[in-house]
């Protein structure tokens, strides 16, 4: 793609519940039992390298970005979660 995103969002849902091996995505004991949705936001490099990690997985699950979410861009409107006010 030309020109190159500058940031990769991948949203993940779970209807149904967090299964334990997405645990890393933090979720509340609430999300964790009935179910939610999140997004991971990563610098393409970033993704580029969380692809990779996860041709790996033969259960066709998703990972973490080893980094963490990147918070949502101010064009954007921003974002006053603590996971997003922590890495301002």
């Amino acid at each position: 793609m030309f020109p190159p995103p500058e940031l990769v969002y991948r949203r993940i849902n779970f209807p149904d519940g967090v299964p334990d091996v997405y645990s890393w995505c933090g979720p509340t004991q609430e999300i964790r039992e009935f179910g939610g949705c999140g997004i991971q936001r990563m610098t393409l490099d970033t993704w580029l390298m969380v692809v990779e990690q996860e041709k790996g997985f033969s259960d066709g699950r998703i990972g973490g970005t080893g980094v963490g979410n990147l918070p949502r861009p101010e064009e954007r409107g921003g974002c006053e979660c603590a996971s997003c006010r922590q890495r301002v």
